[in-house]
């Protein structure tokens, strides 16, 4: 399991909006699987969340955020039971000093894997103090590795202690958003060519006539030193490539520092994707062309929109020097009704410009939705989505192998050639790292990921969609199929009334499906043999020369007169006279073919098996 904190860029949270969020409301809580309240007298969310608002409003003195926002994310498959997960937010709070505050609770399984999010009031309830979260980062971090092994979940890569500098988490939180690399990354990969140039650099000019050959500017920022790429879009604090990068122990090696007079021709941020597979060059090309694309359509339309507000700022502050010029060369008013003149028009230009910034703003959003500017990601999602299979395979390039914890699973012992497939006429939506959610009519979900097909919400039609996708996707391997005993059970059910040619790897579960579908079989042609005799018989109550039809049955083994096939509801059978009755006898396919080759009215056998012979043949035996 890892945590993560949720800070805030600037200004301060507001808990109703956060506990409208984790809790769903805009969705009706179609994200939530478990929701809970801790330290509050109401049990319910609502009135939990006005009680944690109104012990906030109490504390009128801090200004800093009376909000804390923890995510706690669990492995694929993994499912905590609720007394676990109240154990882990418990444990978690008390371990950055809110262990008797206010809290909401909620746990999301919308993506690929469940997550719990935890609204922490940091005021606290009787004292009504703002305690502040500090250095929390370890602290958290130490009571996931207590809380895996108590719990017994499985372990996830732990902080290390031994190096001074961490990976900063909005990095990661970049490459996960955009699926290309960022410049952390980038330094992480060359931490040794970067230590190299360091050393052999004797003054400021030749360390960054260095930098500048890996594409990276010195800079001074505050009373550090950073590098930045070329282009201007990331920068990193040079203390991430060592302690030697540290802008003290530079200054005791170069001396004074020295700004950089040389620009780099070629950045160090160079975007690149982190997937890996065969196609992901190409896509690659065209998802940097359209971008290319994107961006100057944006850049155009913004400038005119800028322009024209600009146009329509102008035109309005002439207007109103017009006015004030008019109400100074008034000759009909004192100076007390003047100065209110002057008042109102104040006010007047401020509801103006106010109304002005509103419709500037509404434009720039109403351009980013008419116009996006796709991620890396978001570019594969959409051709996922689109059924372009290649978009989707890059996708899963990137995916980690994931322990198979799910409940509901059909996979193959050999998932490495699987296919990628998509079902179409079924509602999907292809997540960030490639696996693909059906959302059934009967309320089932399906996920298809890379080497798994697994069953989200269980129902017969979630069931038979993960058999034929699995079906489609591991063509030539047993099916492996993991979960409780319905989900098994429906999974057979559908297999069999499917008519589909799969073999599970379990013997028993395919003996079960071969035997459920022979009894279904039975079953179907016991309905169409019933109807077909029924309606014949009908007719025969009015059509006296037609004989009375009826099923064959083992007693009527011996010779009897063909008069033909009939084709009935998934099977076919043949038409048998004897004693003045019409026998009507279902046969398997190669009979049919068999007795095709008869003509009508030929004498013919069938034994107590119901097996068809040549009465002429039978007789030479």
């Amino acid at each position: 399991m890892i945590v993560k904190r949720v800070a805030r860029s600037g200004g301060t949270s507001n808990f109703e909006r956060l506990a409208r969020y984790i809790l769903d409301h805009a969705h009706g809580g179609e994200k939530v699987a478990l929701a809970r309240v801790s330290n509050c007298e109401s049990e319910d969310e609502a009135w939990a969340t006005r009680e944690i608002m109104a012990t906030q409003a109490l504390n009128r003195r801090a200004k800093a955020d009376k909000t804390c926002h923890l995510v706690v994310s669990f492995p694929a498959g993994e499912e905590p039971t609720p007394e676990q997960l109240a154990d882990i937010e418990a444990t978690l709070a008390k371990a950055i000093g809110l262990g008797e505050h206010q809290r909401i609770s909620a746990l999301h399984k919308n993506t690929g894997h469940a997550h719990l999010h935890i609204a922490i009031s940091k005021v606290h309830p009787r004292t009504y103090r703002n305690v502040q979260v500090l250095r929390d980062y370890f602290r958290l971090d130490e009571a996931c590795q207590v809380l895996e092994g108590r719990h017994g979940l499985e372990p996830d890569n732990r902080i290390s202690r031994s190096r001074r500098i961490a990976r900063p988490v909005r990095a990661a939180d970049l490459e996960a958003h955009r699926g290309e690399g960022s410049l952390t990354r980038w330094v992480e990969e060359h931490r040794a060519a970067l230590e190299a140039l360091r050393d052999g650099a004797s003054s400021w000019g030749e360390f960054h006539e260095a930098l500048v050959t890996h594409g990276l500017v010195a800079q001074q920022r505050g009373a550090g030193l950073v590098l930045v790429a070329a282009d201007g879009s990331a920068a990193v604090k040079a203390s991430s490539v060592g302690r030697g990068y540290g802008f003290g122990a530079l200054q005791e090696q170069l001396g004074p520092f020295e700004p950089s007079t040389g620009r780099p021709a070629q950045s160090a941020n160079e975007r690149r994707p982190l997937q890996r597979s065969p196609a992901t060059a190409a896509l690659y090309a065209a998802f940097q062309k359209e971008r290319a694309e994107a961006l100057a359509l944006r850049r155009e339309l913004a400038a005119r929109s800028k322009a024209a507000a600009d146009a329509q700022r102008a035109a309005l502050a002439n207007w109103y020097r017009e006015r004030r010029l008019l109400i100074r060369n008034a000759r009909n008013l004192s100076p007390a009704a003047r100065k209110l003149e002057y008042q109102r028009l104040a006010e007047e230009r401020r509801g103006d410009a106010t109304a002005q910034q509103k419709e500037r703003r509404a434009q720039r959003t109403r351009l980013a939705a008419e116009h996006p500017v796709l991620t890396w990601v978001e570019y594969l999602r959409r051709g996922a989505d689109a059924g372009d299979l290649q978009a989707l395979e890059v996708l899963r390039s990137r995916e980690q192998k994931r322990a198979r914890l799910a409940k509901q699973v059909l996979a193959a012992a050999d998932a490495e050639a699987a296919r990628h497939v998509v079902l179409d006429g079924v509602k999907r939506d292809t997540r960030k790292n490639g696996d693909v959610l059906y959302r059934l009519r009967d309320g089932g979900i399906v996920r298809d990921s890379a080497r798994e097909v697994e069953v989200d919400v269980p129902t017969p039609a979630a069931a038979f969609a993960a058999l034929l996708l699995a079906h489609q996707r591991f063509p030539d391997s047993p099916l492996v199929v993991a979960g409780s005993e319905q989900f098994r059970s429906q999974v057979v059910q559908a297999a069999a009334s499917g008519g589909l040619d799969v073999k599970f790897a379990d013997p028993s579960l395919d003996a079960e499906r071969a035997r459920v579908r022979e009894q279904s079989s039975r079953e179907v042609q016991g309905g169409a043999l019933a109807a077909f005799v029924g309606a014949r018989n009908e007719v025969a109550k009015r059509v006296p020369s037609l004989l009375r039809h009826r099923a064959w049955t083992p007693g009527d083994a011996g010779d009897a007169l063909y008069r033909g096939r009939r084709q009935l509801e998934g099977m076919e059978a043949v038409l048998l006279e004897r004693g003045g009755e019409m026998l009507v006898k279902p046969v398997s396919p190669a009979q049919a073919a068999k007795a095709s080759t008869f003509p009508i009215g030929k004498r013919v056998r069938l034994d107590e098996h119901g097996r068809l012979r040549d009465s002429d043949q039978s007789a030479e035996r």
